[in-house]
Order: structure tokens, then sequence, then C-alpha cells
């Protein structure tokens, strides 16, 4: 009777372990095919993500040369080579040969740029100087905030 008992709790075991490894394996299948849809999800993102940025960007430019709108330094120099790369990416369209490349700027302020500092510096004192009004003002324009977030992943 032990021995009869002994076999049927062994292949009751066998039976038991078979099935675990079958679901074991569908278990894995599934992960398997799950993460490789989740990369194609992921890829697909960031292809969206890039075409998205290079559109806001190309708005943004349309946006920056169309309107009058007080720029930080920085932005300005983006926008203006960002110009120049522009037509000269035209030039070379209708012409089948490349435009020449502008000539940058001299990174050495000249004299007369030297002149003018002191000048701005007086006029930036005074301003500061001067009696704050009181009165609401209208907001100012392009006050978004600036996030360093960074966007790759």
């Amino acid at each position: 009777m032990a021995n009869g008992l002994k076999n049927r709790v062994g292949k009751f075991w066998k039976g038991a372990v078979a099935q675990i490894e079958g679901v074991r394996s569908q278990v894995e299948k599934t992960v398997r095919a799950r993460g490789a849809t989740l990369g194609k999800e992921l890829d697909r993102l960031r292809d969206e993500r890039d075409r998205l940025l290079s559109k806001l960007g190309e708005q943004t430019l349309t946006w920056v040369n169309k309107s009058p709108v007080p720029m930080p330094a920085v932005v300005k120099q983006t926008v203006t080579r960002l110009n120049a790369v522009v037509d000269s990416l035209k030039g070379s369209k209708k012409s089948g040969t490349p435009a020449p490349a502008p000539a940058a700027k001299a990174s050495a302020p000249t004299a007369a740029a030297k002149k003018k500092a002191p000048a701005k510096k007086k006029a930036a004192k005074s301003a500061k100087s001067a009696p704050k009004n009181t009165a609401k003002s209208a907001p100012k324009p392009n006050k978004a905030p600036v996030s360093k977030k960074r966007l790759d992943t």
C-alpha cells in the first residue's frame, strides 16, 4: 500500500511539474512578445516626439520671423544662424550648387562697441535708481517658464 501511495504521489508530482513548466513557457512567450511590442511602441513614440519637435521648431521660427517680439540674445543668434542656413539651402536649390556659407561673427568686440558699453551701463544705472511705477502694467510677452528637463531618453 505504501508503494501504491508513493506511485500516485509521484505521478501527481510529475503532472504538476509538467503543468508548471507549460505555464512558465507560456508566460515567457507572452513576456517576450510584449517586450518586443513595448520596444516598438517606445520607438514609435520617440519618432513621433522627434517629428513634433521639428514641427514646433519650424512653426516657432516662422512665428519669430513674422512677429516683432523681443528675444534673448541666445535665441536671436540661433534664429539668425538658422535663417542663414535656410537661405543658403534655398539658394542651392535654385542654382543646383551649394551657396557660400555666411561669414561668422568676429568674437572680439570692436573699438566702437567698447565705447558704447559705458553708455549702456550709465543708462541701466539711471533706470535702476529711477522711482518704480506702482501702477499695474501689462504682462510682458514671452515670459514662459523654461525647464531644464532633458528630452533625451
